[in-house]
């Protein structure tokens, strides 16, 4: 068995990935009699900026190996903030668009949340099997104010805790944003994600634009 999993497209200065793995190789299940092997490649080796890399990995299964789908709810958290205005708030929309797009969401449910100033983040749309619908609420979003993003992560964090989130499908959180946290502390902010993580939700965080701040 031969899978070819592609995992992202970056535009740098801008962003677009999407999502075409129906399987990971985490979720192969092995026996004495199955073995995987990994490789990974990155297309076009250099580009100027604003081009695209294409980003593979391949996962070779050798012998009795089975294979199993994990459904997710994905939580998408977009800065909306003053920092984000012009093409990196286009961008964050455009990808996550395509993000929802990619999604089985017969299986998959996604949802929306984005922030700014303090008090101004809001969940824009449920966890919800309706990509038509996500897609819409977040076409919506427009950038100004400040930047709270731990008041994102946070309303992210309740969504996935609610009912709407499926017993069986794996919580994420995918937060795009260019990293100027500007509203509370920075250990505030970790200490947050920290303890979502914590709960086992994974946090997917992309940088947004050339001056994006990586450290957070």
């Amino acid at each position: 068995m031969f899978l070819v999993i592609v995992l992202a497209s970056v535009a740098w200065m801008g962003l677009r990935f999407g999502v075409t793995a129906e399987v990971s190789a985490a979720e192969l299940q092995q026996t004495p009699d199955c073995s995987v092997a990994y490789d990974k490649t990155a297309t076009p080796g250099e580009v100027d900026a604003g081009g695209v890399v294409t980003v593979s990995l391949w996962v070779q299964a050798t012998g009795n190996c089975s294979a199993q789908n994990s459904p997710v709810d994905v939580l998408l958290v977009i800065d909306r903030s003053g920092s984000m205005s012009g093409n990196s708030i286009a961008d964050a929309k455009q990808a996550a668009i395509t993000f929802v797009g990619q999604m089985d969401l017969t299986v998959d449910q996604a949802g929306a949340a984005s922030f700014s100033s303090t008090g101004a983040g809001r969940l824009d749309h449920a966890l919800s099997r309706d990509g038509g619908s996500v897609s819409a609420a977040i076409n919506r979003l427009f950038a100004s104010g400040m930047t709270n993003m731990q008041e994102g992560l946070e309303l992210a964090e309740a969504e996935l805790g609610n009912s709407q989130q499926k017993a069986l499908n794996a919580p994420v959180i995918v937060i795009l944003s260019d990293g100027f946290h500007n509203e509370t502390s920075t250990s505030s902010l970790f200490a947050a994600a920290n303890r979502i993580k914590a709960k086992g939700i994974r946090i997917i965080s992309i940088g947004l634009g050339a001056n994006a701040v990586s450290s957070q």
